[in-house]
């Protein structure tokens, strides 16, 4: 174990920028890189066996069961370089929420939207339905919720605007 963290260490340490805090940066976010690889490994391997006993193939899960305690040992070392280069100890984050606020307009963000999906022969997106009227227009001098957005389940007030 101690050689196979001492050889992470080293790859997160490779190169150099010329500048120390620009490598300290780059190092920490490879650590913490190669910890989100081997989390999320285990994590899919974790639901593979699960999937695996359930549809009776013993073999397979056998042979997932050994994968998952090679990328568990992995994931321990990542673990260890993470805490030496930042004194933390690294645990994943919750997927953040989406903004509650924008600076771009309702017809800005259909913009967007439309730019990234597949559009119908005339122009508009089954992807995702369109904006209008979906986004509450607030005051931005006021903190009030419209009881009709309070009613849609809406909590907190979107600014629209430049």
């Amino acid at each position: 174990m101690k050689k196979l963290i001492a050889n992470k260490l080293a790859i997160a340490t490779w190169s150099s920028t010329g500048s120390e805090q620009q490598d300290d940066y780059l190092y920490q976010k490879r650590a913490e890189s190669s910890c989100y690889a081997t989390y999320n490994r285990l994590t899919y391997l974790k639901n593979k066996i699960i999937e695996q006993i359930d549809a009776g193939q013993v073999t397979y899960a056998e042979m997932t069961d050994t994968i998952i305690q090679i990328v568990q040992t992995e994931h321990d070392a990542d673990q260890s370089v993470h805490e030496q280069l930042t004194g933390e100890i690294w645990t994943p984050v919750r997927k953040g929420s989406r903004a509650n606020t924008t600076h771009l307009s309702v017809d800005e963000i259909q913009a967007l939207r439309d730019k990234y999906s597949t559009p119908n022969g005339d122009g508009t997106s089954t992807a995702r339905p369109q904006l209008a009227g979906k986004i509450p227009q607030v005051d931005e001098d006021s903190d009030d919720i419209s009881q009709e957005d309070r009613d849609a389940g809406k909590t907190s007030k979107t600014v629209i605007g430049l």
